[in-house]
């Protein structure tokens, strides 16, 4: 897939950005943590993205208003004592000790981070996002494998990404592309993203077949999609 191309601010008063794919048939747009992402195919001419995207403007600014209410009302984070962290649709309660080297122990219900005396409180944070990563590696590994049995796959390689906007992506070569911050997922949703990537090793588009194929082995994958919409912008630390 090339890379993404940013347009100028439109007549409608908004920008957006084009993903292009050779695999991609239709436009398509989205709103995506208040940003405006159009799908388009290799060969759709700027003239015709443009001519789609303002025929649905008045939607378009629409669910910009509302994503962009949703994200004011996601909480930061504070990294404080007792403060609940996601993990896997859980959370945990975070607490703190001291140690040579900065550690992380998961428990039935907390997340407890030991780490050296006089860390600087803006440390924490990548602290808590490096553990997350490395346990993010593991897990991917280990449910790809399963899905790759469950279609009749080698299990591919797998990538952990730090992307603000996408989830999962299958690589030409079929290398499996995941976002860490599915780890602050429930567990159903990692797996329909690991799911759908793989299923793209198989049929590269989103036709029929492709749906049919993930049903398979998600047949709940219309509640996962809708439940990404509607909360995706809340993942992550």
């Amino acid at each position: 897939m090339s890379a993404d191309e940013s347009q100028p601010v439109s007549a409608s008063g908004f920008d957006y950005t084009v993903r292009r794919s050779p695999r991609r048939r239709t436009l398509s747009v989205s709103i995506e943590k208040g940003n405006v992402i159009v799908r388009a195919p290799v060969r759709a001419s700027f003239g015709r993205i443009d001519k789609f995207v303002q025929s649905v403007g008045p939607w378009i600014l629409k669910k910009l208003g509302e994503s962009r209410k949703r994200l004011l009302e996601v909480p930061r984070n504070t990294y404080t004592e007792g403060e609940l962290l996601p993990y896997i649709g859980y959370r945990y309660a975070l607490r703190f000790g001291t140690a040579k080297k900065a550690d992380l122990n998961i428990t039935d219900n907390e997340l407890i981070v030991n780490i050296p005396p006089n860390t600087p409180a803006e440390k924490i944070p990548e602290i808590i996002r490096k553990w997350y990563i490395a346990r993010a590696r593991e897990t991917f590994g280990m449910r790809v494998a399963y899905y790759s049995q469950e279609l009749g796959l080698e299990p591919p390689k797998i990538s952990v990404r730090n992307q603000k906007q996408r989830w999962g992506s299958c690589s030409s070569d079929t290398q499996i592309n995941l976002n860490w911050k599915l780890m602050t997922a429930p567990v159903g949703i990692l797996d329909y993203v690991v799911a759908h990537e793989l299923c793209h090793i198989i049929q590269r588009d989103h036709s029929r077949k492709f749906w049919n194929l993930l049903s398979t082995v998600i047949p709940e994958y219309r509640d996962c999609r809708k439940w990404l919409r509607e909360n995706g912008h809340t993942l992550g630390l």
